[in-house]
Formats: C-alpha cells, sequence, structure tokens
C-alpha cells in the first residue's frame, strides 16, 4: 500500500517519481528538437508545492536538480532539511518584500519579480549579503487579478530599472 505524507495523501514511491521525470525529460527532448533546440539547452524544474521533501529526495535520487516551490514557507522548509551539493532551489510563487531576505538567501532563481520595491529589497539582501540574487521578470499577460506579475506595458520599465540596480 502507498504511505501517506503530513496531510495523509498517498506518496508516490520513488520509483514511480523517476518514471514520470523519465517521461517528462523525453518529452522537453521531443519538444526542443522538433523546434531545433538542444535539449540539453532546456532545464527541467519540478515543482513540489505540497509535496514532502521524501519526494524531493527521490527526484533528486532520480537525477533532477532543479526544484521550484511557490509559498515561501515551505519553500524555506524544504530548503533547510534538504540541501545537497548539486540541487537548485527556486521560488515561483508570489515573493512579498517581507519574506524577499529570506528566500533570496536560499534560491537559485527567483521567477516572480514583479515590482520595482521587490527589486529594491532584493538589491538591498543582495549587497547586505554580497552575493548575486537572480530574478526573471513575471508578466501577467491578461490582467488577470488572481495572478501575480507586472503589466505587459510596464514589463520594459521594470526589466530596466531592476537590471541597474547592484546585486
Amino acid at each position: 500500500p502507498p504511505r501517506s505524507n503530513r496531510n495523509g495523501r498517498a506518496m508516490m514511491a520513488s520509483s514511480e517519481i523517476a518514471k514520470r521525470l523519465a517521461r517528462a525529460r523525453a518529452a522537453v527532448a521531443t519538444a526542443a528538437r522538433e523546434a531545433g533546440r538542444d535539449p540539453t539547452e532546456i532545464m527541467l524544474i519540478g515543482v513540489t508545492k505540497r509535496k514532502p521533501v521524501a519526494a524531493i529526495e527521490a527526484a533528486f535520487g532520480a537525477g533532477l536538480r532543479d526544484i521550484g516551490e511557490n509559498h515561501a514557507d515551505e519553500f524555506l522548509e524544504k530548503a533547510a532539511a534538504f540541501a545537497p551539493d548539486g540541487l537548485r532551489y527556486h521560488f515561483i510563487g508570489r515573493l512579498s518584500s517581507r519574506r524577499a531576505r529570506k528566500v533570496a538567501g536560499q534560491a537559485t532563481l527567483i521567477h516572480t519579480l514583479d515590482s520595482l520595491r521587490l527589486a529594491r529589497k532584493l538589491s538591498l539582501v543582495a549587497q547586505e549579503e554580497r552575493r548575486e540574487v537572480r530574478a526573471l521578470v513575471q508578466v501577467n499577460q491578461d490582467d488577470e487579478a488572481t495572478k501575480g506579475g507586472v503589466a505587459p506595458d510596464a514589463a520594459a520599465a521594470l526589466v530596466r530599472d531592476a537590471a541597474a540596480l547592484p546585486g
């Protein structure tokens, strides 16, 4: 019988995670080749929201090196619990300025930069910790209130202004 995680949900066996990872890699490779791209240029990020650390361990054991998490507290918990050499954590959720310092200290890449205020906070953290904080600007293409991201017409200015900040 399948084991359960802390929420009582059935956990996927390591062998099933490895099979799913192999299928995802094959699909990415096929799509890359069809687009005239080298599959090794594509980064596959496993998203682990609401999954236990054991799932990250299994995915890492199967060769996945990039993990994405979208809740700051869960991101920090997982990064503290499992951080072997070679594992890169990505933050893919909305990031508040108050959580920016802690997340920036653990994230390889923040995928959700959506304001100059947040960019300034990340820059300050980078300067204080003498490290580079890497981030991608998130654009809310459809202006959905429930989604994060900068409006399309403000994206270029945010990229320009954020890129000019130190760190």
